[in-house]
C-alpha cells in the first residue's frame, strides 16, 4: 500500500498525541482554578484524544480500509461482553446527545 502525505501526517498527529498525553497531562497544573487538578487535566486529555481520533478517522477513510474493517467485525461480536459493552456505550452516547446539559 502506498503511503500518501495525508496518511503520514495523520500518523504523526497520532504519535505526537499519545506522547503529548503522557508528558503534558501529569505536568498540567492550573493554580487559578477552583479545583486545582482534575477538571483541567481531563479537558486537556479529551482534547488531545479527540484530535487523535479525528486523525485516525481521516487516515482510515483516506486509505479505504473501512470496507475491510466492517467484514472483520462479525467475529468480534461473538466475543463475550463485547456486544453488551457496545450497547452500553451507545446508550451513553444517546443519553448525552439527548440530555438538556450534555
Amino acid at each position: 500500500m502506498m503511503r500518501t502525505k495525508l496518511s503520514v501526517f495523520c500518523d504523526k498527529v497520532i504519535e505526537t498525541g499519545w506522547l503529548a498525553v503522557i508528558i503534558t497531562t501529569p505536568l498540567f497544573f492550573n493554580v487559578y482554578s477552583s479545583r486545582v487538578f482534575e477538571p483541567d487535566k481531563l479537558t486537556l486529555l479529551r482534547s488531545i484524544a479527540l484530535a487523535m481520533v479525528a486523525a485516525w478517522l481521516i487516515k482510515l477513510l483516506e486509505a479505504g480500509t473501512w470496507k475491510l474493517a466492517t467484514s472483520i467485525q462479525l467475529p468480534v461480536l461473538r466475543t463475550p461482553l463485547v456486544l453488551p459493552t457496545l450497547l452500553l456505550a451507545a446508550a451513553y452516547i444517546i443519553s448525552t446527545v439527548a440530555s438538556l446539559t450534555p
